[in-house]
């Protein structure tokens, strides 16, 4: 081989070496440029999911305090119902006594006037 030969396979070498070194680079690159991207994306996807979370979270608040407020109410009327038949009840039973002892008296009345007699 002769010196220019010699030369021109130097320049190849250190322009391939050249070539590779800026391919390294550009993949470095590229490869840190796509884990940021995925990374980005991640980021968005997690916070989506955490949104909808929160949000099936509070619906599932709302629904079980919309149930809770339901069965208070419907033990509230149970127990007003109750109450009210409990009053109807004892006002009925006020009222037989009293009708038992008008009763018991008007008998006491029949029985004097006959013996009154």
């Amino acid at each position: 081989m002769d010196e220019t030969q010699s030369l021109e396979q130097e320049e190849l070498r250190r322009n391939f070496q050249q070539d590779q070194e800026l391919l390294s680079s550009y993949q470095k690159k590229k490869q840190e440029e796509l884990r940021r991207q995925h990374d980005c994306e991640k980021r968005a996807l997690k916070d989506q999911n955490d949104a909808q979370i929160a949000r099936l979270r509070e619906d599932a608040f709302d629904s079980s305090s919309k149930l809770q407020e339901k069965r208070l109410e419907r033990q509230r009327n149970l127990q007003g119902k109750h109450l009210q038949e409990m009053e109807e009840f004892r006002l009925q039973y006020i009222e037989k006594r009293i009708r038992g002892i008008d009763h018991h008296n008007d008998n006491k009345q029949i029985h004097r006037g006959s013996t009154a007699v």
